[in-house]
């Protein structure tokens, strides 16, 4: 397998972590459409678990997006924009 250059390295980790984003956006949103069940059928106590683990993946979320900022101005940087 042929080096990447580091353009390349920074490529492939802004690709994976807006697929990484999505993917946990979809897993937010679906967390949410649970808990809106969970309430509406009278499950307070395994919708407030729920909730508590909604935090935990929305928490992770934005650590995510952070990342792939974080990647995009390494990328933005080496083309000295």
């Amino acid at each position: 397998m042929a080096m990447r250059t580091a353009r390349e390295a920074t490529e492939r980790t802004i690709r994976l972590a807006e697929l990484h984003v999505a993917q946990q956006e979809a897993r937010v949103e679906q967390q949410k459409r649970l808990i809106a069940t969970l309430e509406a059928d009278g499950h307070t106590e395994l919708a407030n678990t729920a909730y508590q683990l909604l935090t935990e993946m929305t928490i992770l979320l934005a650590r995510m997006r952070d990342g792939l900022a974080h990647a995009e101005a390494r990328l933005m940087a080496r083309e000295g924009r």
